[in-house]
């Protein structure tokens, strides 16, 4: 009798095991649903810098018909594949990817092929990081693959979301340490006073990589603050940009692989010379360094 009362009371405990371990599984469900949650609600929130309703990866797909031919915004979405071969990222619905986090397995039908030949800061798109998920909208027409009919998109233009704290890196920028020991000048002073400093050899303040010119051996670079105020539009500080050319620098071949979609702030000392044809400055690069955040 009481071994038969002892094995109850053994299968009793076992069970109740069995159930606790199962409702702390289906708690640790209900967390990880609701952090994706979260993450999907901050992402749903990113303004479409173009202004205009996008229309969904699923719906080109779906409606192919209704949109060849058109231009249309889409975004944001992930980019996850790169062919620099053919040009082109394959991208994927924003919030099925970061519900599967990571690994959009699930909407792999929903996916889209992106051709930025035509895009007009292509060296830029070129060089994007994918190993970080970037977030992008893209502006560009919708045509078909010759051979299955499915849809692809042309794009005309592309912008990409950072998802980054841009006041505390602003913060962080502002203090940059001047590694040359020289009182640094602005761009916009070099502009507005460039007679002043033709010929001269000088040390400009931190400034962003934007576009990069691999056949010129040449970056176009903005104001720092300016640049990271417009959360990495420059668009109010176009006409405060200079194109720096490094072919004279010491070590040329990093300078030549530096990558531009990382938005990269470098510290130029150089001297300042003037375009033949329209008498605007440039600079001729002696020493280059790249800040580190």
């Amino acid at each position: 009798m009481n071994k038969k009362l002892n094995l109850s009371i053994i299968c009793l405990i076992f069970i109740l095991i069995l159930t606790g371990c199962a409702n702390e599984e289906s708690n640790n469900d209900v967390n990880l649903s609701d952090e994706e949650s979260n993450n999907d609600v901050n992402l749903s929130d990113i303004e479409n810098p173009y202004g205009e309703s996008p229309i969904t990866l699923r719906n080109i797909i779906t409606e192919k018909t209704e949109y060849l031919g058109e231009k249309v915004v889409v975004g944001p979405v992930v980019v996850q594949y790169h062919n620099v071969e053919r040009g082109s990222y394959t991208v994927y619905p924003i919030l099925g990817f970061y519900k599967n986090l990571g690994t959009p397995q699930s909407d792999r039908d929903v996916s889209i092929e992106v051709f930025y030949d035509n895009v007009e800061n292509k060296s830029k798109w070129i060089n994007l990081k994918t190993s970080d998920d970037p977030i992008i909208f893209l502006e560009g027409q919708i045509n078909f693959y010759s051979n299955n009919n499915k849809p692809y998109i042309y794009a005309i233009d592309i912008k990409q979301y950072d998802y980054n704290n841009h006041k505390n890196r602003d913060d962080k920028i502002s203090d940059i340490e001047n590694p040359y020991g020289e009182s640094s000048i602005t761009l916009r002073n070099i502009i507005a006073e460039k007679i002043e400093y033709l010929g001269e050899e000088v040390v400009v303040e931190p400034v962003v990589v934007q576009f990069h010119n691999i056949e010129r051996g040449s970056y176009t670079v903005y104001p720092i603050l300016g640049f990271y105020e417009n959360l990495g539009t420059p668009q109010s500080d176009r006409d405060v940009s200079i194109e720096v050319f490094y072919d004279n620098v010491e070590n040329k071949s990093k300078w030549i692989n530096l990558k531009t979609s990382d938005d990269p702030i470098i510290l130029v000392k150089g001297v300042v010379l003037y375009y033949s044809n329209n008498n605007k400055p440039y600079i001729y690069a002696i020493d280059i360094k790249q800040y580190d955040y």
